[in-house]
């Protein structure tokens, strides 16, 4: 029997969104409506703890960068679920790395974003980007 492509990629998105929906929910169960930096900066200081990962900070910037590389791989092929891991892939290694520097990625995000609202917007050719105060 020849398999008609479109039916089993329509198949292969409901399970797909269906094990997400069981997996936001078991998440939901354990952590709520969510965490916060701090709370996934100690998360993931446990883990690499656990599986003895090093805190060379001049390694965590290289793996950093490393991450980037593979987003910008899955956005060029538009694959949304990589794009999302590796995402999340750049954001252990920044919480590792605010970690090694000593410092709380909640407040330091709630200064950046205070710092941001006063920055006024520069249009350059186009692209939008904050001035340099």
């Amino acid at each position: 029997m020849e398999r008609n492509d479109s039916n089993y990629d329509k198949l292969n998105r409901l399970v797909r969104l269906k094990r997400d929906a069981l997996d936001e929910a078991r998440l939901a169960k354990l952590y709520g409506d969510g965490i916060t930096f701090g709370e996934a900066q100690r998360l993931v200081k446990e883990l690499e703890v656990a599986k003895g990962f090093g805190s060379d900070i001049r390694q965590k910037i290289i793996w950093l960068v490393e991450e980037f590389g593979e987003f910008a791989h899955a956005y060029k092929h538009n694959d949304k679920a990589k794009m999302i891991e590796e995402l999340i892939d750049m954001e252990f290694f920044i919480l590792s790395i605010l970690n090694i520097i000593g410092a709380n990625p909640d407040v330091e995000f709630l200064r950046k974003l205070e710092k941001n609202w006063k920055r006024t917007p520069v249009n350059k050719n186009g692209e939008f980007h904050f001035d340099r105060r």
